[in-house]
């Protein structure tokens, strides 16, 4: 399903499965309006984070060239702590960690404000290594968004703080930087809850899809007969426009032109007219076309055809190469024109 089509259904409460079922990622019952799978589908949800995290940073890089995203190392005590998703003197004038988190509001533990009760969560989790970062003068700020896109009040102000400073050094209107950034935050939040969704949708096998259109199957073999054929009739094109490449690439009338210098060359005269109406017949009056821009080796195909001709001339009992030019030769000519066999 779209991804625009998800995200409206989940704005407007709408059911996004057909059927309710279990998860395809944790096996839990899904239910059918989607709130189950933005408390799951974890690779998505990080993407998701990721995605608002590289707007934040761009915002950032607009007024901070220093600016960068998990900056490893801030905490010598455990650094494998990474506080900062981005890192940037951009916001509130200072260097600071914003840490961003987007939760969902029926999360377990979300009480009546998630976003709220996401920022005490983070701070909790960093508060005994945060006197060593303000030491290192690095302030932390965690920046949450709902699973639904509304901001926290830190969140906005951030934004706005940024967007702020990027229109002092570029001479742009801040509200109009700020106003980008909350779209394309916003969007990056809606995108990562309707790939989530998908996600933890339902996954058919392959033998599962076959029974859906069972008329696909033969359809499917009739094509593969019909592209098999079609390649055939393209190797023996190829074969005799071969030799004859030396004049660039060949255009739709000349490649035609070629298959027929390989049945002329191969069978008679009467037997080339035959091919010929035979594919006259199925490409129909259009079928032709305008010349392509690789005519230029249907010419060439042309003349090999006189030669080809001259073959089957005399193999009907006519000189060849410098002897006469016999009727045979100037209908096989004719035919290699595409003019049709002579009244």
């Amino acid at each position: 399903m779209h991804e625009f089509l998800i995200a409206a259904r989940l704005r407007d409460g709408a059911p996004v499965y057909v059927t309710p079922g279990a998860c395809s990622r944790c096996g839990a019952d899904r239910g059918i309006d989607g709130a189950r799978a933005a408390c799951c589908a974890p690779g998505e949800s990080t993407r998701g984070h990721n995605r608002v995290r590289d707007e934040l940073l761009a915002l950032a890089s607009l007024s901070d060239g220093a600016a960068r995203s998990e900056a490893p190392g801030l905490i010598e005590a455990a650094p494998l702590l990474r506080p900062a998703d981005v890192l940037t003197t951009a916001a509130f004038g200072r260097l600071t960690a914003l840490d961003v988190g987007i939760v969902a509001p029926h999360a377990a533990g979300a009480g009546e404000d998630a976003a709220a009760a996401y920022v005490v969560s983070k701070v909790g989790k960093y508060a005994p290594h945060l006197p060593a970062l303000a030491a290192d003068g690095i302030a932390y700020r965690p920046l949450v968004w709902t699973t639904w896109g509304r901001p926290r009040e830190d969140a906005s102000a951030a934004v706005a703080s940024m967007a702020a400073a990027a229109g002092r050094r570029l001479g742009a209107p801040s509200h109009a930087l700020a106003a980008r950034a909350r779209t394309a935050i916003g969007a990056a939040i809606w995108r990562r809850a309707a790939r989530m969704v998908g996600a933890c949708g339902p996954r058919l096998a392959r033998g599962d899809v076959g029974a859906l259109l069972p008329g696909a199957g033969a359809a499917g073999a009739g094509g593969k007969a019909l592209a098999g054929a079609l390649a055939g009739v393209a190797g023996e094109a190829d074969a005799v426009a071969g030799p004859v490449g030396t004049g660039g690439p060949a255009g739709p009338a000349g490649q035609v032109g070629a298959a027929f210098l390989g049945v002329g060359a191969a069978a008679g005269v009467a037997e080339l007219a035959a091919a010929f109406e035979s594919i006259a017949g199925a490409v129909g009056p259009g079928g032709a076309g305008a010349p392509g821009p690789g005519d230029a080796g249907g010419a060439a195909a042309e003349a090999a055809g006189a030669a080809g001709c001259s073959a089957a001339a005399g193999a009907a009992g006519e000189p060849a190469g410098g002897g006469a030019r016999g009727p045979a030769w100037f209908a096989g000519l004719r035919l290699a024109r595409g003019r049709g066999p002579p009244a």
